[in-house]
């Protein structure tokens, strides 16, 4: 790992992409990659071995905008994950194995327009989990094994949005 870092130095770019490296880091060692990235917009940690996030280590990336998660073994969402995400537009996190979403997951992500959940295990969604997404247009739910959404979940979405959807494969 510290030949990594070294390598990295002082992370300052706009974009930063971690694919396919079967990361399985620490939290307390990846916190020092993104420490000092203040200005980074675009993260791409996707088709690594993640199992969740610690809202700690990327609290500093405020400015993010892009971030790709997908095709990683993230079984659930620190409450604060997203706490300083406001400026997040797209968040993909499909292909993982996250089994519900809860209500204040996604309250910060008030300009958010693109959401993939799909292909992991989702059994139920709190009707309170897309209440602050009024900007988003894109909601993709597809291929998990959604057995309860509470009738208002989806009250709060922008009814010109471009797609949801929401197939159900069991």
């Amino acid at each position: 790992f510290n030949s990594v870092l070294n390598s990295y130095g002082k992370i300052n770019k706009s974009w930063v992409i971690f694919f396919k490296n079967f990361l399985s880091w620490k939290f307390d060692d990846f916190y020092k990659i993104f420490e000092e990235c203040t200005s980074l917009t675009e993260l791409g940690l996707s088709n690594n071995k993640f199992t969740g996030l610690d809202g700690n280590t990327f609290k500093q990336l405020s400015q993010l905008t892009t971030w790709k998660l997908w095709s990683n073994q993230i079984d659930k969402l620190d409450a604060n994950l997203f706490e300083t995400c406001s400026n997040l537009e797209e968040l993909d996190l499909g292909i993982n194995k996250l089994t519900r979403i809860d209500g204040n997951t996604f309250k910060q992500l008030t300009k958010l327009t693109t959401l993939s959940l799909h292909k992991n295990q989702i059994e139920s969604i709190d009707p309170k989990a897309f209440e602050t997404l009024s900007n988003l247009k894109w909601l993709l739910l597809h291929d998990n094994k959604i057995k309860h959404v509470h009738r208002k979940a989806f009250e709060n979405l922008n009814s010109n949005s471009d797609y949801f959807h929401l197939q159900q494969s069991n």
